[in-house]
C-alpha cells in the first residue's frame, strides 16, 4: 500500500470512529460516576419510577458512601451522596471521587478549595457558580463535594450531582436582561396560569371565597377563571379546628401515580406558593398522622398575622393538596 493509500485510510477510519475529549473508565468506581452522570442526563427517569430500584452506593477509596435521589426546594433532582467517617478514608475517597468526576467529565471546571482537612469542590461549565440552598439555576455548577472536619475527629463527606435536564431548571433572573425596544418598556415577568389562578383565590379569601361560592365551583372546568394545571378538583367547603373555631376553604387537590411524583408536585407547589404570599406571612413545616389512616401527613402552611387567613399543602400518600383558607 502506497503513502496516499495509508493517508487515506487513516482519513476513512477518523470520519468513522471521531475522536472524544472523554477518558474511558475501567476501574468500577469511574464507571459508577459515568453511571451516575449519564442518569442526570435524563433528569434521574431510571431512578424515578414508580418501582425504580434504590440509588447505588458510591465506592471509592476502599470506603462506601450510601445515595439516595432527593430534590432541591425549587423541585430539581438531585443525586446525593453522605457518609461519616474516619479521616483517613474519608480523604482517599474524596480524591478518589474527585479524580473520578474529572475523567468522567474534564471538559469542566473544577473549584477546589482547601482548608486544613476540609476540602470543597463545585464543577461545571466554565464560571458556573455553586448552588444555593433553595436549588439550582441551568447555568450553576451540578456538582458539589465536601469533607468537612467534625470535633470528634471524623468526617463528613458530601456528593451531590444535579440533574442535568430537568424541566425545573431555569436561567438565573440576575442573568437574563432582554433588551428594551425602542419606544417600549422592558417587559415584566409573566405570570403563569397558576400564578394567576392563586392570585384570584388568594384574593377571595377575604370574602370568604363569595364570588367562586355563587359560581358552584366544582372542579377547575367548571371555573374558567382558575386554573391549576393537574388540579383534579377545586371546591369551596366548610373547614374546622380542633379547637372548634370554622372557616370556608378552597381546596385543590392533585392525585399523582407514584410517591415520587407526589413529592415532586408537593415541593414545587410550596415553591410557587411562597414566592406569591406576602413576606410577613410565617411559614411552618411539621410531619403529623392522617386521622383515619394514622398514615403520615407532611404538611406545609403559612398564617396571617393575627391568624385570620392560612394557606396549607398537604402531602399524603400519592396526594397533594392545597387549601386557603378565611377562619371567623
Amino acid at each position: 500500500m502506497n503513502r496516499n493509500a495509508l493517508l487515506l485510510s487513516a482519513v476513512i477510519c477518523l470520519c468513522i470512529f471521531p475522536a472524544t475529549a472523554r477518558s474511558q473508565c475501567f476501574d468500577s468506581s469511574c464507571q459508577s460516576l459515568q453511571n451516575i452522570y449519564n442518569s442526570a442526563q435524563i433528569d434521574y427517569r431510571d431512578y424515578r419510577a414508580k418501582n425504580a430500584p434504590p440509588a447505588p452506593s458510591l465506592s471509592a477509596g476502599g470506603l462506601t458512601v450510601p445515595c439516595q435521589l432527593n430534590l432541591w426546594a425549587n423541585n430539581v433532582p438531585m443525586y446525593i451522596c453522605f457518609s461519616q467517617a474516619p479521616l483517613a478514608g474519608a480523604d482517599a475517597w474524596f480524591r478518589s471521587t474527585l479524580q473520578g468526576m474529572k475523567r468522567v467529565q474534564p471538559s469542566w471546571e473544577f473549584k477546589i478549595v482547601s482548608a486544613g482537612a476540609e476540602q470543597s469542590v463545585d464543577a461545571g461549565p466554565l464560571n458556573c457558580e455553586p448552588t444555593p440552598a433553595q436549588g439550582p439555576y441551568s447555568d450553576q455548577c451540578p456538582l458539589h463535594m465536601q469533607l468537612t472536619r467534625q470535633p470528634d475527629g471524623s468526617t463528613r463527606l458530601y456528593f451531590i450531582l444535579n440533574s442535568l435536564s430537568s424541566p425545573y431548571l431555569f436561567p438565573h433572573p440576575a442573568a437574563y436582561h432582554p433588551p428594551a425596544r425602542a419606544g417600549m418598556a422592558a417587559r415584566a415577568p409573566q405570570c403563569d396560569d397558576f400564578c394567576e389562578s392563586f392570585q384570584k383565590v388568594f384574593a377571595a379569601r377575604n370574602d370568604s371565597f363569595a364570588a367562586f361560592r355563587s359560581a358552584g365551583v366544582q372542579a377547575e372546568d367548571t371555573q374558567p377563571s382558575v386554573r391549576f394545571d393537574g388540579a383534579q378538583q377545586c371546591v369551596v367547603q366548610n373547614a374546622s379546628r380542633p379547637d372548634g373555631s370554622t372557616g370556608v376553604d378552597f381546596v385543590c387537590r392533585w392525585p399523582e401515580n407514584s410517591g415520587f411524583a407526589a413529592g415532586s408536585r408537593f415541593q414545587g407547589i410550596i415553591s410557587r406558593v411562597r414566592a406569591l404570599l406576602p413576606e410577613d406571612w410565617s411559614p411552618n413545616q411539621q410531619t403529623a398522622s392522617d386521622n383515619v389512616t394514622g398514615a403520615p401527613v407532611k404538611l406545609w402552611s403559612a398564617t396571617e398575622p393575627g391568624g385570620k387567613h392560612d394557606v396549607r399543602i398537604y402531602l399524603s400518600g400519592e396526594t397533594v393538596a392545597m387549601h386557603v383558607t378565611t377562619w371567623k
